[in-house]
């Protein structure tokens, strides 16, 4: 008996303003598009575990 996976990569188009897309195209470099907008909605450096943050004022005066 034999199993087989067909994977099928689907393509989605959208529309984005000139400024971004000169954006995306000054940090696409050898990358595909798809690549720098998932490296940019997914960055971990940019996003702060707000958890981290509790307490940070408690003892500071205002």
């Amino acid at each position: 008996m034999y199993t087989s996976f067909i994977m099928i990569n689907v393509a989605r188009q959208i529309s984005v303003s000139n400024e971004v897309y000169e954006l995306l195209v000054k940090r696409k470099g050898n990358k595909s598009f798809s690549e720098v907008i998932k490296e940019n909605l997914c960055s971990k450096k940019e996003k702060v575990n707000i958890i981290s943050l509790a307490g940070i004022l408690k003892d500071d005066k205002v």
